[in-house]
């Protein structure tokens, strides 16, 4: 198994950090996509989120694109 990173933009990272807070969620789940080709355009890697409130129901907060390649 390898270790996934990812560089990403803090004031991205803030702003939904800043907001699962205020909507109450009590963790996250943080996947790493890595470079797709899609049809001759490569898109960047992302890290997604997916946060979950103290009953388990998940929320998607949606996706940041990395900062550098």
């Amino acid at each position: 198994m390898s270790i996934k990173t990812i560089r990403i933009p803090v004031s991205e990272l803030y702003k939904l950090a800043e907001q699962m807070n205020e909507d109450r969620m009590t963790e996250v789940k943080i996947s790493i996509i890595d470079a797709q080709l899609d049809q001759g355009h490569i898109s960047p890697p992302f890290a997604h989120f997916e946060a979950f409130d103290s009953d388990g129901t998940a929320y998607d907060y949606g996706s940041v694109d990395s900062a550098s390649d």
